[in-house]
């Protein structure tokens, strides 16, 4: 390839800050510079030296700014003039608002705004020769000045750029920022189009970042700093005006200033060669070298391309005191320094290349040795991959895409203990480590951030960088406490969920009546004494929360031969607390130390009661405990695994039939392939004690089971179900607002609560006097059985009739009451107490006060759940048995809302009274072995008035029978009144 020299080139420059031009001014292409001498004798200005040529060139264009190359395309020149304005040679003034260095910080975008009109291009003619200046001419020859061109013509119009830097005030976000501003926009040329799309930043998402804009001209305009992008564009097109005011040569009578220099070789005009000491570089390979160093010497390079090829790092990397921030600021000034002595370095070699003093394999060979250093392209490339790797490692463990606001990330220690040693609210902080923590961990942390953060309680991650040890640790007003291990800090994050009321619903259940043992009422308000609170709840025995129903299944039929399984249901709201109570006692005892417990939900529709425990074996049914006699007959035999006084064969004899029948169903869905199911399917749940409760008693259990696991609109429904019995009428007009009758209650909230409200009201305003006669009715009652004479028979008779002869009184209604009246007094007292159980207004009354705070339009507030409850409760005849000697604990746990433990108290009292008596008294056993106990069992069942059909079923109940013979000579003195043996009945 033949070599050329630059000193027989022409050139194009750009306006140069330090390189003043006009026609005939001698240039050094070696220096790059030029001399303050002229080779004309005087200025030249007559249109005869010159030859005009109009272009009428416009370019109007946004450029986005990525990189040096993107501001060296703007410039416009080749690439010898490039590598001189790279190394600082040469500052370009106006086309592109250039200098030598780049930089963008973190989260900051650069785009420019480019209008290039060449309006004239105005070139010397030969005959300018003439006026060459001799003096000048000696003085190049004899080399006394240096210059190798001439300024031989020059391009008139007018250039303006506009840099517009904008810069994310939420750097976390930096991605998406991006994404809406550049690809949103098509650069190149300005069109409408793209200027309505640039303008939406002077209004859209104006709080989200930070706009500057300068503006450098050619003519100057009066305003460099336009306030908006609308403005800026109005600034660059009214140029066209500006130009035809103050033109740079006014006798050749054309518009516009210069805006850039044609250079051509000084002999063209002189008659003689001169000497030649600067080669073409022949590539672009010291132009992408000095690119190279400079891009380098950018005190954000590494933060930047760290962040291009993972935002997320920006949690991170916005600390200045955090690892990954300190290791790559070192490393950014290891690479400047080696950078700027390498650039100096190049850049000497390159005034000695000019002159011929270094050759081009010695240029180049400046670029092989830093190829060859630590700081190499490659190695500068594996570096950044390096951070990133380490980066992404820590965000692995930290880091969500819906990270909640309302976490504090620590990646340096001083700030840490700055935010966790202040006393103006609970701390919750997560350690995070490289090696043990657990994402299901941070991703359950993260899920109830906001909700503690509405209880005054903060939450902090700490980066692995800052300690590298997986904890939790909880401070509180009193204490401070670490908790350590994936197993340990999820279960106390499962507590936190259930003390504020959200997470998984049967982990929180199960927490909520865990905490009830201890007179906990979960979700708690004060969190003043938060880690005393765990240490209560914390359960330290192998157990397994089932998150759903199929987990439950799964989780017994996993077990292996030999692996015991003790599952709790804990859907059944009769029950469930008091077998947590009772769980909480024995679970410690040795002999269940290798037991795995698994709470969880049965899935059997309307199981309000169930066993306490179910014991399965290899995913087979070996025993169920079905009240606490029988849990502590298992401690009993659970050594020798003898378990048939508590199998399932033995339940036809239950004091327990609903959790027994509940017993059934849950193990013919666990274990259908029972070889027993055929003697299952032959148990007899019928049982002599079967006097019906108290029907208030039903009313008010159905509705207090409604509330202490759901919401507000369980109860509503509860009451609404009550009242919509053997009343089609007000059924048909729940249906148009959502009722559902299958179900029992509304399928969603009604959507007009207020039209709701209205129409209950009318419809208890129509029935007002009917509902009055029916009140008279109730006292009639009332007062024939305390008096019993003929005024009161007679009052009672004609209430009765009073009620029968009303429209509103339906057919069955009236023969149910017509029906009554050949009965004895008591009876028919009886009979009509429950008839206007049925029809009374009560139910609607408490459905229209509940629904009337919610259906208020101007202010709409919760219904008074616990009003309602209490106005069932105080209808419970409390001065008589079972009420009266349980009356005061049903006040306690209604005045204290213990709705869990108020269920489970009128549950046992929701069955026969004998076997409530009997209930009651087993409950009381507390050891086998506690004569005492046992005793008093006896005592009652001799002094209960049992019949024949009663003794036979109690003597074939497989506990009691267990119970007997562990205490034969007991139960003979007791039960039969005898020392004589004989008298023992055969088991």
């Amino acid at each position: 390839m033949d070599e050329k020299y630059m000193e027989d080139l022409v050139l194009k420059i750009p306006n140069s800050e330090n390189n003043p031009l006009t026609f005939g001014t001698l240039f050094d292409c070696r220096q790059f510079k030029t001399s303050s001498s002229n080779l004309f004798t005087t200025m030249l200005t007559k249109k005869e030296y010159f030859n005009i040529c109009p272009l009428k060139n416009k370019d109007y264009r946004l450029v986005y700014v990525k990189n040096i190359k993107d501001k060296l395309k703007i410039l416009k020149i080749d690439g010898s003039v490039s590598v001189e304005v790279l190394s600082g040679i040469i500052n370009i003034e106006g086309r592109g608002h250039y200098n030598n260095t780049f930089s963008k910080n973190v989260g900051e975008e650069q785009l420019i705004c480019q209008y290039c009109q060449d309006d004239y291009y105005v070139e010397l003619l030969p005959k300018a020769s003439g006026l060459i200046d001799n003096t000048i001419k000696e003085q190049l020859i004899n080399k006394t000045i240096t210059a190798t061109h001439i300024v031989s013509g020059i391009t008139f119009g007018a250039e303006v750029n506009a840099e517009i830097r904008i810069k994310q005030n939420d750097t976390c976000q930096n991605a998406s920022f991006r994404d809406y501003l550049i690809g949103s926009i098509h650069f190149g040329k300005v069109d409408a189009s793209l200027k309505t799309k640039l303008e939406k930043l002077d209004t859209e998402m104006t709080s989200n970042y930070e706009m500057q804009i300068s503006v450098n001209s050619r003519p100057p305009i009066q305003q460099e700093k336009p306030a908006s992008i609308k403005q800026m564009f109005e600034l660059i097109e009214s140029v066209d005006t500006s130009i035809q005011k103050d033109p740079d040569y006014k006798f050749i009578n054309i518009t516009g200033v210069s805006i850039q220099f044609t250079l051509v070789p000084i002999y063209r005009f002189l008659k003689f060669e001169g000497e030649k000491f600067y080669k073409q570089l022949q590539d672009n390979a010291l132009e992408n070298f000095l690119i190279k160093l400079k891009k380098y010497q950018s005190s954000e390079y590494i933060k930047n391309h760290v962040l291009k090829k993972e935002p997320r790092l920006q949690f991170i990397l916005s600390d200045n005191q955090s690892k990954l921030s300190k290791d790559i600021l070192e490393f950014q000034k290891e690479l400047r320094k080696k950078t700027e002595e390498d650039f100096k370095s190049v850049c000497d070699a390159l005034r000695k290349y000019k002159i011929a003093q270094c050759t081009y394999k010695e240029l180049f060979q400046k670029k092989q040795d830093y190829d060859k250093s630590d700081f190499s392209t490659e190695k500068v490339r594996d570096k950044i991959k390096s951070f990133v790797s380490y980066g992404r490692q820590e965000l692995s463990i930290v880091c969500e895409k819906d990270a909640t606001i309302n976490i504090k990330y620590f990646t340096n220690l001083d700030k840490l203990e700055e935010w966790f040693n202040s006393r103006l609210s609970v701390k919750v902080l997560l350690r995070t480590s490289l090696s043990d923590s657990s994402n299901s961990t941070i991703h359950h942390l993260i899920e109830i951030a906001d909700a503690l953060q509405k209880q005054n309680i903060e939450v902090g991650i700490a980066f692995p960088s800052v300690l590298n040890d997986f904890s939790l640790e909880i401070k509180d007003y009193d204490d401070s406490k670490i908790y350590r291990g994936t197993k340990e800090i999820l279960q106390v994050l499962e507590i936190l969920n259930a003390a504020i009321g959200v997470g998984n619903p049967i982990k929180s259940r199960f927490y909520m009546l865990y905490a009830l043992c201890f007179k906990i009422q979960f979700p708690i308000q004060d969190f003043t004494s938060l880690n005393k609170l765990i240490s209560l709840v914390k359960i330290n025995f192998n157990g397994y929360i089932a998150h759903n129903y199929i987990d439950s299944l799964q989780k017994i039929r996993d077990s292996k031969d030999g692996d015991f399984k003790f599952f709790v249901p804990l859907d059944a709201t009769d029950t469930a607390f008091d077998a947590i109570c009772e769980i909480k006692n024995i679970s410690s005892k040795d002999c269940f130390s290798d037991v795995e417990w698994i709470f969880g939900v049965s899935g059997i529709p309307f199981s309000n009661a169930a066993p306490l425990i179910l014991i399965f074996n290899g995913g087979k049914i070996k025993a169920v405990c079905l009240n606490k006699l029988d849990i502590l007959i298992l401690l009993q035999i659970f050594e020798n695994k003898n378990f048939s006084v508590l199998s399932c064969s033995f339940l036809s004899h239950s004091f327990y039939p609903d959790r027994s029948k509940f017993s059934l169903e849950f193990i013919k869905t666990v274990d259908p392939t029972n070889i027993d199911m055929q003697n299952l399917d032959s148990v007899n749940l019928e049982i002599p004690f079967n006097q019906e409760p108290h029907k208030t008693l039903s009313d008010v259990l159905s509705i207090v089971r409604s509330a202490s696991f759901g919401n507000d609109w369980d109860v509503i429904s509860s009451i609404a179900h009550l009242a919509t019995k053997n009343d089609n009428e007000l059924k048909n007009l729940l249906t148009r607002h959502g009722w559902c009758t299958t179900d029992s209650k509304f399928k969603k909230i009604p959507e007009d609560l207020e039209k709701l409200n209205s129409q209950l009201k009318s419809l208890f305003k129509s029935r007002d006097s009917f509902f009055k006669k029916i009140d008279n009715a109730k006292d009639a009652v009332k007062y024939t059985r305390e008096a019993n004479d003929r005024i009161s028979l007679r009052n009672l008779n004609q209430a009765i009739d009073s009620i029968c002869n009303d429209k509103h009184c339906k057919c069955e209604f009236r023969d149910k009451l017509e029906n009554l009246k050949e009965n004895d007094i008591e009876n028919r007292c009886n009979g009509y107490e429950k008839i206007f159980e049925q029809y009374s207004p009560f139910h609607i009354t408490n459905l229209i006060s509940l629904l009337e705070p919610m259906a208020r339009p101007s202010k709409k507030e919760s219904p008074d759940i616990f009003k309602g409850i209490s106005n069932y409760i105080d209808r419970l005849p409390y001065n008589i048995e079972p009420y009266k000697s349980h009356w005061v604990d049903i006040k306690t746990l209604m005045d204290r809302k213990h709705l869990i433990d108020l269920t489970s108290l009128l549950a046992k009292l929701h069955n026969d009274p004998q076997l409530c008596k009997l209930h009651e008294q087993l409950n009381k056993i507390s050891s086998i072995d506690n004569q005492n106990d046992i005793k008093n069992l006896f005592e009652l069942l001799s002094e209960m008035r049992l019949t024949e059909e009663h003794k036979k079923y109690i003597w074939g109940n497989s506990r009691f029978l267990y119970l007997v013979t562990s205490n034969t000579p007991l139960a003979i003195s007791t039960l039969f009144k005898s020392n004589d043996t004989k008298e023992f009945p055969t088991i």
